[in-house]
């Protein structure tokens, strides 16, 4: 089982498009895939046609990661009450249109929760236990929020491999600290996930402006000076084909299989086959 972490150093990069697409993919060739969404923004979940209200008792991510007891055992106690068991990845588990693929869903209350989640601790213990527990599957695909974010953190705890995503503007291309934390995580033994690059995303075309090749051009880079030229991986194009499979609740590999920007993904996860990444 590979455990693999989307991460960036901002929001609005296109992580979540990312992990979904590339774990639709391995699904529909075979593989066993889950989606785990620790972002609040609930991408990876709306990506799969799945929007839950927590106030009408829909269960997800968070009362996880809570451990809140909110599971009828069957039981009553001596007052007569019912006794509750916590909330696991089993219980919150959902089938995605896409066979084989499944997601543990998020939801706008993460924003609430995480505070709670960072005055309990122990939020990566949690999380580890939760996918060791878990019905096996091939790969869990961590989407996370951006930045050092105490679930993003926690992903990377968890994580046997790390992807890092950047977006080609000036406020999507934070790569030296995130980079940063990263490293700090694996100096102090807090993960022992392996960096495997960075992807571009979410790359225009050279006709929108100058400004975005001169940060790809930045980008691509030799290390002395001051690019990352060795570390990044294929790049993912910008274009409306994703967010039509969006809004369909489609993955791209289903909705648009001939487009361009399903190439890149395609191309994408064959780099990670050869680094025995998602094989």
């Amino acid at each position: 089982m590979n455990n693999i972490a989307v991460v960036s150093g901002t929001t609005g990069v296109g992580k979540s498009s990312l992990a979904h697409n590339l774990a639709a993919m391995q699904a529909i060739r075979g593989q066993r895939v889950r989606g785990i969404g620790l972002d609040r923004q609930c991408t990876l979940s709306l990506w799969n046609g799945i929007d839950l209200d927590p106030d009408d008792g829909a269960l997800y991510v968070g009362d996880v990661l809570q451990r809140k007891r909110r599971i009828k055992t069957g039981e009553v106690d001596d007052r007569g009450k019912p006794v509750k068991r916590p909330v696991h990845f089993a219980d919150v588990e959902w089938q995605t249109p896409i066979p084989r693929y499944t997601l543990i869903p998020e939801a706008r209350e993460l924003e609430y929760d995480m505070l709670k989640i960072a005055q309990m601790g122990g939020c990566a213990e949690v999380l580890k236990t939760e996918v060791r527990d878990a019905s096996p599957v091939d790969t869990n695909w961590f989407d996370t929020p951006g930045g050092a974010n105490p679930l993003s953190l926690a992903a990377l705890a968890a994580a046997d491999w790390i992807i890092v995503v950047v977006c080609p503007t000036p406020k999507g291309v934070q790569i030296g600290e995130t980079l940063q934390w990263i490293e700090e995580m694996q100096e102090d033994g807090k993960t022992q996930a392996e960096l495997v690059g960075i992807v571009p995303n979410i790359v225009p075309a050279v006709r929108e402006g100058g400004a975005y090749q001169d940060v790809m051009d930045q980008l691509n880079a030799p290390a002395e000076e001051g690019g990352y030229a060795d570390m990044l991986l294929p790049a993912i194009r910008k274009q409306h084909y994703e967010i039509t499979a969006f809004a369909m609740s489609r993955p791209l590999a289903a909705a648009f299989p001939r487009a361009e920007i399903t190439a890149d993904y395609e191309d994408l996860l064959k780099d990670l086959d050869r680094r025995g990444v998602t094989k």
